[in-house]
């Protein structure tokens, strides 16, 4: 999980979810030869990844726009034939995204929310579920 000390303010949070993104952006572009290669077993290709990831943002930030009075985005689904796609895709997405967080404040951070408690919390998760998924992206195609 992220850690306490760097998330007091959400001006920390936001500076966390852009390098989040960042690494997204470089794992799609190292996986760009392998994009449809599952590494084995369970896991997923990196294809597979982006689009898991992409919509859990979509989903993390209607969550917080309910919580702070923000305007929702859009549901969206993704399918990305290649990485280039996806790094497009993750571009036109944080637009979308920074609709909603360019309304969080440090005292919005603390709004309940059904599910992880508070903004903050849901926040956290944005980021290392960004960071998990460009980590998995990463180590399965070096």
């Amino acid at each position: 999980m992220v850690d306490a000390q760097r998330t007091q303010s959400a001006a920390a949070l936001l500076a966390m979810v852009e390098a989040a993104h960042d690494a997204l952006r470089a794992s799609f572009a190292a996986a760009r030869d392998r994009w449809e290669r599952s590494p084995g077993g369970e896991e997923w290709s990196p294809r597979l990844n982006a689009e898991h990831v992409l919509g859990g943002e979509i989903r993390y930030a209607q969550i917080v726009a309910k919580a702070i009075g923000a305007p929702e985005p859009p549901p969206q689904t993704f399918s990305f034939a290649s990485a280039e796609e996806a790094t497009a895709a993750l571009a036109r997405l944080v637009d979308s995204l920074n609709a909603v967080y360019r309304a969080l404040t440090d005292a919005n951070l603390s709004a309940p929310t059904p599910w992880r408690d508070h903004v903050r919390n849901v926040m956290e998760v944005v980021i290392s579920h960004a960071n998990d998924h460009a980590g998995q992206i990463r180590r399965e195609h070096l």
